[in-house]
């Protein structure tokens, strides 16, 4: 049963869009501790939004996709005009309410579908965002389209597809994860996959990510990026491995992140690219 549940984990089957749209709607619409779990916590501190703040410039104009209740588009707003993208309503009206800064403004809209016209700011980001989307290549070509040219674009996102490096494992199951994982990394260099949608997990509690419904290739996305019309800087997926007193963390895997094929499974992706 462990074994047919790894397998599943790194080659999930197919989903229908309508069936986890539904079930979606459904778990965000009656469970409040969802919603109280992801506007708590100190975003700002994260590793994502400390590089942001190097890339900003006072003079500049830039865009959060996904700015839920704000609190990133607030700590650029300290430097630069930023203007906040998120479709949850809810989310920008609680973030309106706690802003009192003018170079702060909020549009209700999705990723899919951004309401700003070509090479309009300087910068775009998006943190935490693309996991919860159908079609992240379709977001990723609308931050290239709305930056101008030499504009940076930002991506931070959890990876399904991860190795657990931080984690201790049983020797038994860690060649399992790196067998699995090879089969995974050369089928998706075969088959150019950039994604893969996924059943979110909505029926053990609520925990973080447990809607993720999109599982990322790296490697990919940054050659699809390289496509649409950006410079890859770079791309590193283990900046955001915990580690805490007591979780069994071991920061030893970081000594293998440069090795090109488990530096596609840390547990987190952040890539910069800019606008050709």
């Amino acid at each position: 049963m462990k074994q047919f549940r790894l397998l599943r984990r790194w080659f999930p089957p197919k989903c229908k869009k309508r069936d986890i749209e539904i079930r979606l709607e459904r778990f965000y619409k009656n469970n409040i501790n969802y919603h109280e779990m992801t506007s708590s916590g100190d975003k700002i501190k994260h590793p994502q939004a400390e590089f942001l703040q190097c890339l900003v410039k006072s003079d500049g104009t830039y865009a959060e996709i996904g700015c839920g209740g704000g609190a990133i588009t607030r700590l650029i707003s300290k430097t630069a005009s930023v203007v906040g993208i998120d479709f949850a309503l809810h989310a920008l009206t609680e973030a309106e309410k706690v802003t009192q800064d003018t170079s702060v403004s909020y549009v209700n809209a999705k990723g899919e579908n951004i309401p700003f016209s070509d090479n309009s700011f300087d910068g775009c980001y998006a943190f935490e965002v693309l996991e919860h989307v159908w079609d992240p290549l379709c977001v990723c070509r609308e931050m290239v389209r709305i930056v101008k040219e030499g504009g940076f674009i930002l991506i931070s996102v959890p990876l399904v597809f991860s190795l657990d490096l931080h984690l201790f494992k049983r020797p038994v199951a860690r060649i399992a994860d790196y067998s699995l994982a090879l089969v995974r990394f050369f089928g998706d260099i075969v088959t150019g996959k950039v994604y893969r949608n996924v059943e979110p997990d909505l029926d053990h509690g609520v925990y973080p990510d447990c809607d993720m419904i999109t599982a990322i290739s790296p490697a990919n996305l940054a050659s699809a990026l390289e496509e649409i019309g950006c410079n890859i800087i770079f791309w590193d997926t283990t900046y955001m491995c915990a580690h805490r007193i007591g979780s069994g963390t071991n920061l030893n895997f970081q000594r293998n992140t440069a090795r090109k094929i488990i530096r596609n499974f840390g547990d987190h992706l952040l890539l910069l690219a800019r606008k050709k």
